[in-house]
């Protein structure tokens, strides 16, 4: 059926069809009808109909292809008619503004924009014989990519304790698998550092090296270990709060961003120390850009730190002492195995969290592995750029209540 808009301004379904396998004709002083898609302030679609002079949508509306309205013309003064050719007397072009697209169609398509099934699922496929006749950038002879970001020179290190038995109590693996679970509540009683050094050990922890890798506690795909390891410290002894960032080599701390004391005030930390330093250069620019300060991004306050953490982890902070955020760094795979990265990236990131809840039951800690969180925020509170670094998986921890 084809749809005409009457000179009255109220919308009429024409009567007439074409014949079969024809076309209706528009009347011959029709002009094509403009049709816009937008929502009300509830939310809702909406349809309805507009005449106007001008040919500008109406505030907040969005041009919209012409979806099942293939053959529609305005008409003027005559009555609506379909198939028909000709209007009526004095008939006057107007505009008309429709929305023409349901809540649920609108849905519809942008669930098929954001997600594909079929090419999801040829994702998590090998397609590891293409691999062997292509050239990756290690068979190109690129150098090989770095085992472990390095610290700024002006860094605070923190040593951490020996790791390589539990500190506390000894549970047999046995024992730990059957008692594995995920918690989502957490005291507020602070981890040791040496309970904190051992969970480390536990998920990235150092074995040996060669010129060519590193083997370390947990499985890797060709030995690649994408991952850095951060952490949002709330309450370990001998911590103060901020950000920090592991480093197996040496298996030891890199202070990022240091939230201060416990009154709120900022100890000096690397950004801060790198505006003094720009501050303090006779030449220095007006227009040069000084170092973020880093209580800015964190937080001046714990409960402000907190609640910023939980933010951008979407309600899954439980109020832990510690969270873990594993940050893939993919070229480390690439390198290798090109589009293999992909699968085994997030296939070791299984392999880092499974150990950290064994680790966990060990020292009488809870976790939860979290795989819900906001990609830009979380990505922004770590300081990650979110192309050649960003986050993939995060875990809070904390003495279980």
């Amino acid at each position: 059926m084809v749809r005409w808009a009457g000179g009255g301004g109220a919308e009429r379904r024409g009567q007439g069809r074409a014949g079969r396998g024809g076309e209706a004709v528009p009347a011959q002083s029709a002009r094509p009808v403009v049709v816009w898609a937008g929502r009300g302030a509830g939310g809702a679609a909406r349809r309805w109909v507009r005449h106007c002079g001008g040919t500008e949508p109406p505030d907040g509306l969005t041009p919209r292809r012409n979806r099942g309205m293939e053959r529609a013309w305005l008409v003027g003064g005559g009555a609506a008619r379909a198939g028909g050719v000709g209007s009526g007397a004095g008939a006057r072009p107007n505009s008309l503004f429709a929305v023409r697209a349901s809540q649920k169609e609108g849905e519809s398509r942008r669930m098929r924009r954001m997600y594909d099934r079929d090419e999801t699922r040829r994702l998590l496929k090998t397609r590891f014989p293409e691999l062997l006749d292509y050239t990756t950038p290690r068979r190109a002879g690129e150098p090989r990519p770095e085992m472990q970001k390095q610290c700024s020179g002006d860094a605070e290190i923190v040593d951490l304790p020996q790791a390589a038995e539990a500190p506390a109590r000894s549970v047999s693996l046995a024992e730990a698998i059957a008692s594995r679970k995920s918690h989502r509540k957490f005291s507020r009683e602070p981890l040791s550092l040496a309970e904190l050094s051992y969970l480390l050990w536990a998920t990235q922890g150092l074995r040996h090296t060669t010129e060519k890798a590193s083997f370390r506690t947990v499985p890797s795909g060709g030995a690649r270990h994408p991952f850095e390891t951060y952490l949002f410290v709330t309450r370990v002894e001998g911590l103060a709060p901020g950000l920090y960032r592991y480093l197996p080599f040496g298996h030891k701390l890199c202070v990022e961003r240091r939230l201060g004391a416990a009154d709120g005030s900022a100890s000096p930390t690397r950004g801060e120390r790198a505006n003094k330093r720009l501050e303090e250069r006779p030449d220095n620019q007006p227009d040069e850009p000084l170092a973020e300060r880093p209580d800015e991004r964190l937080g001046k306050r714990l409960d402000e730190f907190e609640q910023r953490i939980d933010e951008a982890l979407l309600g899954h902070h439980f109020g832990s002492a510690v969270d873990f955020v594993w940050a893939a760094v993919p070229y480390r795979s690439e390198w290798a195995y090109a589009w293999e990265a992909l699968r085994l990236v997030l296939l070791d990131a299984g392999h880092v969290c499974a150990h950290l809840y064994l680790a966990c039951e060990d020292v009488g800690c809870g976790t939860c592995a979290v795989g819900a969180y906001d990609q830009e925020k979380l990505d922004a509170l770590v300081g990650l750029d979110g192309r050649e670094e960003f986050a993939v998986y995060a875990a809070p921890v904390g003495k279980v209540v």
